[in-house]
């Protein structure tokens, strides 16, 4: 996702440097996190307060952070591109695929999912159905990203400040202090996150802080963004309505505490340097496969309270040791499974990405041709 090999002078791609690849894998240790409070089934009296109260909020802020990590780190690499790889569409949606229809066909065949035709039908076409709503607006931004990086690059500072300002007010602002969506969806909230990134890349934007300023701001953010679960809960012992909403600012995916914190740690890690770590680049890749696997609707139930049964474990007194052995065990498994599936399954299908691809670029080559003689032979009339 947003993958970017560095190029020297000579042309010859080197390595690259582990920073982003990092993020990449800290941001999705934070969504996995995340879930795991959100779908965990713990459950809490609002007329009472606990420190595993408190530790499940405050674990849950990883999540929507992550996600803008995700599509930062995908503007910056992305908004210099002047057209899509094909191949990589095709690898995307047959990796999301991969993690649906089979997955569905398993747990169904082992008893653990019931079938319906709804759900096969669902199954069969996850991206239209948007089972992970997350990998459908990615793979639509990826596919519109050349269009929108024309978009982008035609703007001159001012003009780019001004599209910022304008989609950043309907689409992160409003919404934060209304709730409301304000003619907005997931997509366009990543256009906007997209946009803010490849501002940074595009207008070479000079940041005086450093690394480590950044990673302590964010924390600091963090910490006093907390502070409004803390007194939401708190409240809500009188006022019912504050409780059910006290993480509000923490997992509202358009609060702008998620998107200026997440902005704020994305600069921080691109300013570190940490040279060539290969483990982690290794890794690096299978976050989002990572995502696929964890999130799957028709895994998270079964996982989170049936596997790890982790509501059993709300007020015990092993709930935070036990979270955290959880979130390890659950990113090694996936990121194993992924990392298999990529070095078996992906390389044996390379072929057919590749013929999918060409014949994909050929039709649209076609199309493009006909629509263009059909244009000229309108006005030629």
């Amino acid at each position: 996702m947003g993958n970017e090999k560095t190029v020297e002078k000579t042309g010859a791609p080197s390595l690259r440097n582990s920073n982003i690849e990092l993020l990449r894998i800290l941001a999705m240790i934070g969504i996995i996190a995340h879930h795991l409070g959100y779908w965990g089934g713990f459950e809490y009296a609002t007329d009472s307060l606990s420190l595993n109260q408190l530790w499940v909020q405050f674990i849950q802020i990883g999540g929507k952070i992550g996600v803008v990590l995700f599509i930062y780190i995908s503007g910056y690499y992305l908004v210099k591109a002047d057209e899509i790889k094909t191949a990589k569409v095709v690898k995307l949606w047959l990796q999301i695929f991969f993690y649906s229809l089979p997955v569905f066909l398993v747990l169904v065949l082992f008893g653990i999912r019931s079938f319906g035709i709804m759900d096969l039908i669902k199954n069969c076409f996850p991206v239209i159905f948007q089972k992970w709503w997350f990998a459908t607006a990615y793979l639509l931004l990826y596919i519109l990203s050349p269009f929108l990086n024309r978009l982008l690059k035609s703007l001159d500072e001012k003009q780019y400040i001004g599209f910022l300002l304008l989609t950043g007010i309907c689409w992160c602002v409003i919404p934060t202090f209304t709730t409301q969506y304000f003619m907005g969806n997931e997509l366009l909230f990543f256009v906007l996150i997209y946009s803010i990134s490849g501002f940074i890349r595009l207008h070479k934007v000079k940041i005086q802080w450093s690394a480590a300023k950044c990673i302590v701001i964010s924390i600091i953010l963090s910490i006093l963004t907390f502070g409004s679960v803390v007194a939401f809960d708190i409240l809500g012992s009188k006022f019912p309505f504050l409780a059910e909403n006290a993480l509000y600012l923490f997992i509202f995916q358009r609060s702008i505490m998620v998107v200026v914190i997440g902005l704020i740690i994305f600069i921080g890690f691109l300013k570190m340097n940490i040279g060539y770590k290969r483990v982690i680049n290794f890794i690096s890749p299978a976050m989002f496969g990572v995502f696929l696997i964890h999130e799957n609707d028709c895994i998270r139930k079964w996982l989170w309270q049936d596997i790890f049964k982790l509501g059993s474990y709300s007020n015990s007194n092993v709930l935070i040791p036990y979270t955290i052995l959880v979130v390890a065990i659950v990113f090694v498994g996936c990121t194993i499974i992924e990392l298999l599936r990529r070095y078996s399954i992906e390389l044996l299908s390379k072929p057919l990405i590749r013929f999918t691809s060409e014949k994909i670029d050929s039709a649209s080559e076609k199309l493009k041709t006909f629509i263009q003689n059909k244009l000229k032979h309108d006005q030629n009339e």
